[in-house]
């Protein structure tokens, strides 16, 4: 089954979805991209390998409660790899209110998108790719609230630890591993928002 014909999303994936929507309101709030552009490169819920994808570049987003872990979680040897010219891993840091006396619910904020997004159009293609991920609007994404703490966000380049395909014996597959930051602060480098998008 398809995770949009579930009865609801799992606390990760709305941390997870959460996570994916700050990075489009950044990228619609950016200078350099189009609200379309933003919306198309919001490419994970339909099957595409990333999450992002604008042109030759590609972004994975992952979100983490808290601001004090140590490493972050991939999914698949396939995540932290790319054929396209550039790689970036945003995590994005999240202080999670399950009584919603601060932040914003998952269903506010996409409120909030639609608004930000305003065009008919393009406000049906947001809807569309949401209902991909398995969200409705019903009231239990009332619950909880998010704030963002900090994001950070590294190039995944040559060096990078990670565990990638080729590396993997024949008949293995689905292997998920942790990357610990303190190995990869050489990577860090300014937020990625893609440009000449418009």
């Amino acid at each position: 089954l398809s995770r949009a014909n579930r009865n609801r999303l799992s606390a990760q994936e709305i941390q997870g979805l959460f996570g994916e929507l700050q990075f489009l309101e950044e990228c619609i709030e950016g200078q350099h991209v189009s609200v379309q552009a933003a919306i198309e490169g919001w490419q994970g819920p339909m099957g595409a390998p990333h999450d992002f994808i604008f042109g030759q570049s590609a972004v994975e987003i992952k979100s983490i409660s808290g601001s004090y872990a140590g490493s972050v979680k991939i999914s698949t040897e396939s995540q932290l790899t790319t054929h396209l010219e550039t790689l970036h891993l945003r995590i994005v840091f999240l202080a999670v209110d399950m009584d919603c006396k601060t932040g914003l619910s998952l269903n506010d904020f996409i409120i909030r998108l639609k608004e930000k997004i305003s065009d008919s159009d393009l406000v049906s293609t947001f809807e569309e790719k949401l209902a991909e991920v398995g969200y409705i609007d019903i009231p239990v994404y009332d619950f909880p609230c998010f704030s963002v703490i900090r994001t950070r966000t590294y190039q995944v380049r040559d060096g990078f630890p990670r565990i990638t395909p080729e590396l993997l014996a024949h008949g293995i597959s689905d292997v998920s591993y942790s990357v610990a930051f303190s190995s990869i602060a050489e990577y860090i480098c300014d937020s990625y928002i893609p440009e000449s998008q418009k």
